[in-house]
């Protein structure tokens, strides 16, 4: 037998050997042409001559299959096609029925046991017999190459020992639970072990999850002592974990154990609420220990980096809720200030010199978790909520320009995620002082808003320019929508009004030439009505004593002045837009007569108003009639 074996070896060495003369031969052949007997005297001949080919001397022996198949896919760029029969029938019907079968063992259990054949005494030492059975069967399956098969049995090993462990101990009474729980650690370490052995990550994740089970399978009645023994187990096992995961670079049994170790807490925080405050305290500090040890694992690169950065955000998020939550179980906020300002410091200075020495990826998340950790000083440390709206709107802005500047998208996200969320509840705040916090906001919204629109040119496309066009648009129009109504042509009111009047002028100004012709109708729209309420606010208040007629006479008069002050615009300045407008208004005007005041103007008054429109629109008229010589402006 060993002979068949050494003389089918010496078969393959000399099939190899004559493959690897082959690629000689044509690696030859590509890089040694035969140059031609003539040298060729133009392009044309260049391309037309003709090169001697190499013979080849006849081989005898013909390149294996295995071979050729090699040189395609070598060739081939593309990927292989997935062997699904492969897939299901070798990984995952093993995975599937190992449980199926552990199913039937244990309903197979059942029915021995209400027949009586089966004591307790047999019962568990047949579990550590089929324990030790799948465990030999599964070695001699991974030596046969066997190794989905073989890995899941191992692995089946584990979990009936577990479970026999659990049946002696919290079913049957034969162990303390302080036995039992050594007898757990030690099959998970053996469990370990074996992932180690074979280079298994998925016996890993498995063994993971039993490790994480251990104390709910020996845990009975408990106090606050032994919850807080569990605690450290849970967490001295998630670190045992991570340095496993770190040796093997196991990328998803790193990703696993964080996030097992939040559930197990989540899970203990249930029923921690008869124990004392101080176990919130604990699992809080073992978060914070658990972010620190992957911030530290990260910022070494212990670990392949790539792709892995995320667990760092979400477990610094999940991180603060539990400070958060478990120092303000015992009224102690002060400590997770301290943590919020001191872990801000650390991802500001890390995005410092992560940008210097180019690393992008933890520059990126470093200033992510940087912004979070200041917009949660501010919300933690401030005790007015229109005092910290005006700091997020300030935070959003810079923090948004950052994303912007340093081309960072997640920084981009949560900085328009604070400002606009932030824009949002600035709005919706009803305005009914003045003289408050809430009139600053508005001002400074808008004002933010400008400086971003600033900031942000050169880095944003004209469609994105239009949208916060449309935005600082609509933040000055609800500005004035939360103004009460004038009562006084002199009064805080109406320097407001005119205000925002002259910011839209300038906002128009600055966006004139970048957005498009229905937009820039649609912002002239706005201003134009905006300037029409304000006229008729303002005719309000000055006649607020005098009767119906002479209000609505005098408003009709303000709009017909507007309207002239547009034609002679139009006519000074050389652009038929206004002029168009001043014609337009003039003409809204005149509807506004026949629609409305008609019904309350007394008939002299009527009569005397119609004139006066009539004469100021002929004397327009005759504007353009005027020759001019100059050359006309349009927008």
């Amino acid at each position: 037998m060993e002979d068949e074996k050494v003389m089918k070896l010496e078969q393959r060495i000399r099939q190899l050997e004559l493959d690897v003369q082959l690629l000689k031969e044509q690696r030859l052949v590509e890089k040694e042409p035969i140059k031609p007997k003539h040298e060729p005297k133009s392009e044309d001949t260049l391309h037309t001559t003709e090169y001697k080919q190499p013979i080849l001397k006849p081989r005898t022996t013909e390149p294996p299959k295995s071979f050729e198949t090699s040189k395609k896919t070598a060739m081939d760029p593309r990927k292989e096609p997935v062997d699904w029969e492969n897939l299901i029938g070798r990984v995952w019907l093993p995975r599937i029925f190992i449980f199926i079968l552990l199913l039937g063992v244990i309903w197979g259990f059942k029915v021995a046991v209400d027949a009586g054949i089966l004591n307790e005494t047999n019962r568990v030492i047949i579990g550590f017999l089929a324990a030790i059975l799948f465990l030999y069967i599964g070695e001699k399956q991974i030596k046969r190459n066997h190794h989905a098969l073989g890995k899941v049995l191992v692995s089946g090993s584990v979990a009936i020992l577990l479970l026999s462990t659990f049946a002696m101990h919290i079913l049957y009474g034969m162990i303390p639970a302080g036995l039992a729980f050594f007898l757990n650690v030690l099959w998970v370490a053996m469990g370990i072990y074996l992932a180690h052995r074979h280079k298994s990550e998925a016996m890993g994740i498995m063994m993971s999850v039993f490790g994480y089970l251990i104390p709910f399978l020996v845990q009975g009645e408990t106090d606050t002592n032994e919850i807080l023994l569990v605690i450290g187990y849970e967490l001295l096992f998630y670190i045992a974990l991570l340095i496993f995961a770190v040796r093997m670079q196991y990328k998803k049994l790193f990703y696993i154990a964080a996030v097992l170790l939040h559930l197990v807490f989540l899970t203990l925080s249930v029923s921690a609420f008869q124990y004392d405050s101080i176990v919130f305290v604990w699992m809080a500090v073992g978060m914070l220990i658990q972010h620190e040890l992957i911030f530290g694992t990260l910022y070494l690169k212990k670990i392949n980096n790539r792709g892995t950065f995320p667990v760092l955000f979400t477990s610094f998020i999940a991180t603060l809720l539990w400070t958060k939550g478990g120092f303000g179980a015992i009224d102690q906020d002060l400590y997770y200030l301290l943590y919020l300002v001191i872990a801000t410091i650390r991802y500001g200075t890390v995005a410092y010199y992560s940008h210097l020495r180019k690393r992008e990826e933890l520059f990126s998340l470093s200033i992510v978790l940087a912004t979070i950790g200041l917009s949660c000083i501010i919300f933690e440390g401030l005790n007015n909520p229109d005092m910290i709206f005006s700091m997020y709107l300030i935070v959003g802005l810079f923090a948004t320009y950052i994303g912007y500047y340093f081309h960072v998208f997640a920084q981009r996200f949560i900085g328009l995620i604070i400002y606009f969320s932030t824009a949002f509840m600035v709005v919706a705040d009803p305005l009914y002082d003045l003289w408050s916090w809430d009139l600053f906001n508005m001002l400074l919204l808008i004002g933010t808003l400008y400086a971003m629109h600033i900031l942000l040119k050169p880095f944003i496309e004209n469609h994105v320019k239009q949208i916060l066009t449309g935005v600082l648009l609509a933040a000055h129009v609800l500005f004035l929508m939360k103004i009460p109504i004038l009562y006084q042509a002199i009064s805080l009111e109406t320097l407001l009004w005119i205000g925002v009047i002259i910011s839209l002028y300038i906002l128009y100004q600055l966006v004139r030439t970048e957005i498009n012709r229905y937009f820039h109708m649609g912002v002239v729209a706005v201003n134009v009505t905006i300037h029409l309420t304000f006229i008729t606010k303002l005719i309000t208040a000055l006649t607020v004593n005098q009767s119906v007629s002479i209000e609505v006479m005098s408003i009709s008069i303000g709009w017909a002045l507007y309207a002239t002050g547009c034609l002679i615009a139009g006519f000074v300045y050389q652009k038929k837009s206004v002029r168009l407008l001043g014609i337009g208004l003039l003409f809204l005007t005149l509807v506004k007569l026949v629609v409305i005041d008609l019904a309350f103007l007394d008939l002299i008054v009527r009569a005397g108003l119609f004139m006066g429109i009539g004469v100021l629109g002929i004397v327009l008229s005759r504007l353009f009639y005027i020759k001019d010589n100059g050359t006309e402006k349009e927008e």
